[in-house]
């Protein structure tokens, strides 16, 4: 998917080896006032209104937040089915629509949101709250994943499906005010194997980037990352030392981990399972918003 403006063609393909880029009529549908993205719909081979991972694994429907609701949407018919969520603080985000269900936490709306995981069953319209410690952002088939900010550090926690036990895997130093040696910690992505793929910056130099998976606790392997990343892209100037623009996305995709920069770098860059080499693949379309499906 890409970033256009109105009347532009927002989808493609690109086709590797080589990384040519083919743009897709086809994806320029209706589109509706929303935060959903565009993917492509394997099962229909159809563009649909709906971000990559709220897509269920069969391809059939997908969940769309309504804030204080769901919709759950028939791609073959097209049909919405509105899901009345609990009646809690917060706009209802969807994490992921795996194989059990779809997994929810809450953001803040005119008030502070409620932290905790939700899974719902899309065909009984259960809902279970799984935690309420904390906001989540990353799950796989046995844990869900997410960064928390404590009184002087940012953690990376750890939600055990099984045992349901909440665990640090990780923190970094950060303060407020702010002070030297601080980090920023971000979860970009989990790999084929439930090792997640953290982001640290330094705020006082918050280029270039160190990127690292998690082996084990408190252990980090760094990545190496294409030297072009660190430096030449514009920034906004808006005070904030966290807040400069860039923006580094990760998706679980085929082989590996893909990524897409937004004010960080063009193109398509990938990790595979087992390696710790980012490789940029393709440094065209300049203009990646998301990635829109998998290698097919």
């Amino acid at each position: 998917m890409l970033s256009v403006t109105t009347g532009e063609i927002p989808g493609g393909w690109i086709t590797f080896p080589g990384g040519s880029f083919q743009p897709d009529p086809s994806s320029n549908i209706p589109r509706n006032p929303s935060p959903e993205l565009l993917s492509y719909d394997r099962a229909f081979n159809r563009w649909i209104e709906a971000t990559w991972n709220h897509i269920s694994p069969d391809g059939r429907r997908y969940a769309i937040s309504t804030g204080n609701g769901l919709d759950m949407v028939d791609v073959g018919t097209g049909r919405h089915t509105a899901i009345t969520m609990p009646p809690l603080n917060g706009i209802w985000v969807v994490i992921d629509f795996t194989a059990k269900g779809v997994y929810l936490t809450l953001m803040g709306g005119e008030s502070s949101a409620e932290p905790g995981l939700w899974l719902l069953d899309p065909d009984s319209r259960r809902v279970r709250k799984l935690d309420g410690t904390q906001f989540w952002s990353e799950v796989d088939s046995e844990a869900a994943w997410g960064v928390t900010e404590d009184e002087q550090s940012m953690e990376l926690r750890r939600l055990d499906f099984q045992t349901g036990i909440v665990s640090t895997r990780l923190a970094v130093p950060y303060h407020s005010p702010l002070q030297p040696g601080d980090r920023q910690l971000q979860l970009i992505s989990l790999n084929a194997q439930g090792r997640p793929l953290v982001l640290e910056r330094n705020w006082e130099k918050p280029y270039p980037w160190q990127l690292s998976i998690l082996t084990v606790p408190d252990t980090l392997q760094e990545v190496q990352i294409p030297s072009e990343w660190a430096a030449g892209w514009p920034m906004w100037d808006n005070g904030d030392p966290f807040q400069s623009g860039r923006e580094l996305r990760g998706l679980l995709l085929s082989g590996g981990i893909w990524m897409s920069g937004f004010y960080s770098f063009p193109g398509l860059a990938f990790l595979a399972t087992n390696d710790t080499v980012v490789r940029q693949m393709t440094t065209s379309p300049s203009n990646i918003y998301a990635i829109a499906g998998g290698c097919h």
